[in-house]
């Protein structure tokens, strides 16, 4: 969660940090012991919406992880008109 609030309060979301990965997403990296990742995308400046978290080694995010992500904005977006 320390994470995010360095997100928020930040004016450039870039690398290490965060990551652009295509589809108005976004990752925030945590790298450590667990290599955690959370997918999100930003509403109306900045409000986060946090979608869907992994554990990976990777480089590269799963494509089942992605879509799961995906999924759940396009959901997020039908609840709530922006």
């Amino acid at each position: 969660m320390a994470g995010l609030t360095k997100l928020q309060s930040r004016h450039s979301h870039r690398l290490p940090l965060s990551k652009h990965i295509g589809d108005d997403l976004f990752e925030l990296r945590h790298v450590g012991k667990l290599n955690s990742r959370i997918l999100y995308f930003f509403v109306k400046g900045k409000r986060i919406i946090a979608l869907h978290g992994i554990r990976s080694k990777a480089k590269k995010i799963p494509s089942k992880d992605r879509k799961v992500a995906l999924d759940r904005k396009r959901d997020w977006l039908e609840r709530n008109p922006v």
